[in-house]
């Protein structure tokens, strides 16, 4: 399934919200492949939101990461650390 391009110009709230139709279809579909696979409806879902949590946290790490590399960079070169 083709997920649609987000418009251009849109505030935070409208993209989400947007982002979540777009998704919507796909979602469904992966949903119905696990259960036609075996799988509960609900054990699907929980699943899909755990990696989904998983994911973001995985991101947040990587971005606290690429900081602090930053900030070691930085003070090898002599530079103060930037504040956060």
């Amino acid at each position: 399934m083709k997920i649609p391009a987000p418009p251009n110009a849109l505030d935070a709230h409208n993209r989400q919200h947007l982002c979540q139709t777009a998704l919507k279809g796909a979602f469904k579909e992966v949903v119905d492949e696990a259960m036609e696979a075996g799988w509960e409806e609900d054990e699907v879902i929980a699943a899909i939101g755990l990696l989904a949590d998983h994911l973001l946290k995985v991101n947040a790490a990587n971005d606290e990461l690429i900081r602090l590399l930053e900030v070691i960079h930085q003070q090898r070169r002599g530079k103060p650390a930037a504040s956060s």
